[in-house]
Order: C-alpha cells, then structure tokens, then sequence
C-alpha cells in the first residue's frame, strides 16, 4: 500500500511538471504529442502528455523531437519565421494551437488573414465562417442565427429563458430538474408519463423482435422482402460524373425546404477513379467546417468528403422540417453518387455529440449503405428498425465529458454487441471535466478514420 501511494505521489510530481515544461514529438503522419519525455530509447520514446496520457511511441514514427517549454521554443521560432510568408506563419500558428498556446496562436493567425485576406484554414482557425460570398466573424453568425452572450458563453435565446428558470442540460438537451432525475434512473416519457424501456416502446406500437424493438411497419417490410430481391447483385461504383473539385457549398430540395451541404472533393476525382464518401455530422450548434476542420489532417485527400448543416444547429430537433433529416442525409448521398464515381462498398458515417447519436440512428438503420460508423463524444439513440447487416462501430468518450454522460457511450456500446455490431471502443480515463474532454482531437479523428477505411460492404 505504501508502495502505490508513493507511486502515485511521483506520477503527481511528474505530472505538474509537465505544466510548467513540456516537450514536443512531432509524428511522422503529421501530429503531435506535448507533454514530458519519461523515457525514451532507440526503440520508442514515452511522453505523459498535457492531458495526463501516458503515450508510447515507436521511434520509426517520429520525425522531430524538441526539448524545452512551449514557450521557450515559441520565442526562438519567432526570431527565424518570414513575417511575409503567410504559409510559414500559418504552420507556426498551428503548432502553437497543438501545444497550448492559444492566445499566441490567434495572433497568429490574425497575421495570416492580413497577410492573405482569403486563407480559408486561418478563417476556420479564428471562427470566420463564408456566407454569401464573404467572410464573418462567429460572433456576427451567432448574432444572425438568434443568440445572445450570457455569462461569456453563447446560447440561444430561448435557451436563456429556460436557464434563468432552472434547467439543466442532459446529453444536449435541456430539461427540468425533474425530469434529469427521472432520465438518470433509465426512465423515459411519452406524453406526460415516465415509464420504463419496455413500456415506453410499447406505447408507441412497437414489437419484440429478435431481440430487439422495432416497428411493425418496418417488420412487414422485411417479411415482405423476396429471397430473388435479397440475392440481387449490386453494383459496386456508382458512376456518377460532372462533380466540381475542391470545397464548395451545395444546396438540395427536402420536401420543399432548401438544405445544404459542404462538400470536400479532391483533385484526383476529376479522372474519374472510384472514391470511398465519408459524411460527418456536427454536433448541437457546431458546423460542417469544425468536422472537416478535424478530419481533413487524418483523411488527407483520399476520399470525398460530404458535411451537412443541420436546421437549427440540431439534428431531427430544433425545426418541423427537421423531421426530413433521413431524408436530407440519404438525398445527399444520392446526389454525391450521381456526380462522383462513389465505391458503393466504401460509404462511411462519424458523427460528434449530438451527431454521434444521430449517427447511432442511422448507422443501426442503413448498415446497407454505410460499411462503418463512428461516434465521437456520443451515445445510444436507441436501437430501433435495424438492417439486415450490421454496421461496425467505432466509439470514443472521455469519462469526464461535461456534455455528455460516459453512460451514454457505454450504453451505445452494449446495445450494439448485444445486436451482432463489431465495436471498437476507446474510453479515456479521468479527464479535465471541462469543454476540452467533449471537443474532437487529433488521436480520436485518426482512430476513427483507420477503422472505417479497414471495413467494407461485403
């Protein structure tokens, strides 16, 4: 006993010093890792980072390593950086981003866009979105889109109202005191009632079927379904054609409601080789960029991206059109097919926060077109009208997440090995408890990626 708690003691001592001096690991792929080196040999190198992660590292991926305090390697770059080089400071912004220099970083940034008014990378990096032909600032779309600051944070104003009267966020979503006690107990409503799983199902008409509950409209169809439909062969490419390269917003007609998507297609598509699609979606408030802002470093131009804007800033709530979500997500697909050779067999889905739990649903629901999904900083939508193949999921949570409870991910994780899902599950331990656990990152994005890609539709 004496022995662990002086192990832990030594751990805390190493730890705070990482605080007050940290080196920096630049990885081979492109990342990086900030903390204290612990122990390094001429096989690897183990870093305790900033987070409290202990890494190990193969040295064969490593291309740098600097030693010495952010802050000390940041006054030595800034004496050798081109100050009229808006690529070289760009770089420079972004390290300092990675290994905790915010401040510095924005200012950097800042200098970038003075520099090259039009840098998108340092327009998404200092919050600027493009609407209508020009740049603005968060603060200006917040502004537009109906919030106001309270307590330096930006809410919706209908959401003031309902803070000031009390209530609570549970998994994205605000409810009375009440209510959050009942959600933790594993209760649901329907209507005005609480009631368990089963009888929260049942009301709604919903039957026991191997196992899981579904519809019974959706149970008819799979009865009706004939052996010759099932074994039909499918193509493999779609074999669309005339898709524009690069980033661009396109709009789609929803039950005549205008809905837009962002699209990321890289120059070697124009030829016409077969490209695997992966759709993101953002969480509650958030946006398509942050997604691609994250995934763009670990995809690197070998797929099509498509990243759609959900009404209100919340999937399936937050308008009445909202309703057409499925709708929206599977027209876009559709319309990504037609106009990009898409290998039908390479579709992928990741969603963050309230995305996560969107991509849950649509994951456990189109296993036929998405050959994996990934949930980043999300959970169980509940398992509802499954398709015949099963999706693989991958799932990541820190324990800590202030916006949504590690119940959610793990309960997301059961549900889907219980039903025949491969999962693949990464929780991480602890945690800050601050709006830094629930945001994406680097290791998790990456993860994500390199699941996907090893899964395809058979």
């Amino acid at each position: 006993m004496i022995f662990m708690l002086f192990r832990l003691f030594v751990l805390f001592i190493i730890f705070a010093s990482v605080i007050l001096l940290a080196d920096v690991v630049e990885l081979s792929d492109g990342g990086r890792l900030v903390g204290k080196i612990i122990e390094r040999t001429d096989d690897e190198v183990t870093v305790l980072t900033i987070r409290g992660i202990v890494a190990r590292v193969p040295m064969e991926r490593v291309s740098k390593i600097e030693e010495g305090s952010p802050q000390e390697l940041y006054k030595k770059q800034m004496e050798e950086i081109d100050e009229k080089d808006a690529d070289e400071i760009y770089d420079f912004a972004v390290w300092c981003r990675d290994v905790g220099l915010v401040n510095e970083a924005k200012e950097l940034f800042r200098r970038v866009i003075t520099l090259k008014p039009d840098h998108q990378e340092a327009r998404w990096a200092l919050g600027y979105l493009f609407r209508d032909g020009k740049w603005i600032s968060e603060d200006e779309w917040r502004v537009e889109q109906g919030y106001v600051k309270y307590n330096d944070e930006w809410v919706k104003k209908e959401d003031l109202e309902k803070i000031k009267a009390g209530y609570v966020r549970y998994e994205g979503e605000w409810v009375s005191k009440e209510d959050y006690e009942n959600l933790k107990k594993g209760l649901r409503k329907y209507g005005d009632k609480w009631m368990t799983e089963e009888e929260y199902y049942k009301a709604q008409g919903y039957v026991q079927y191997k196992g899981r509950w579904v519809s019974k409209e959706w149970l008819e169809k799979q009865k009706q379904k004939s052996e010759e439909e099932q074994k039909k062969a499918k193509p493999k490419f779609s074999k669309g054609q005339g898709g524009r390269t690069g980033v661009y917003t396109q709009k789609i007609e929803i039950e005549g409601k205008e809905r837009e998507f962002v699209v990321n297609a890289p120059q070697w598509v124009a030829s016409g080789q077969a490209s695997p699609l992966v759709v993101l979606l953002h969480g509650t408030n958030s946006r398509p960029q942050y997604m691609l802002y994250h995934f763009d470093p670990v995809i690197k131009g070998t797929a099509i991206i498509a990243a759609p804007w959900a009404l209100g800033g919340k999937w399936l709530e937050g308008a009445p059109e909202s309703k057409n979500d499925d709708k929206f997500i599977l027209e876009m697909v559709e319309w990504i097919k037609k106009h990009y050779n898409i290998a039908l067999d390479r579709i992928y889905l990741a969603g963050h926060s309230r995305g996560g739990f969107y991509t849950f649903r649509l994951g456990v629901r189109y296993g036929d077109i998405f050959a994996a999904c990934g949930i980043l900083s999300g959970g169980s939508s509940g398992y509802i009208d499954p398709s015949e193949r099963k999706a693989p999921f991958y799932i990541y949570i820190v324990e800590r997440d202030p916006s949504v409870s590690v119940e959610s991910a793990r309960q997301a994780r059961d549900e889907l090995k219980k039903n025949g899902h491969e999962v693949k599950y990464h929780e991480v331990s602890g945690g800050t408890g601050t709006a830094q656990d629930h945001e994406l990152n680097r290791l998790c994005c990456q993860e994500c990626w390199e699941f996907m890609t090893k899964q395809s539709i058979k």
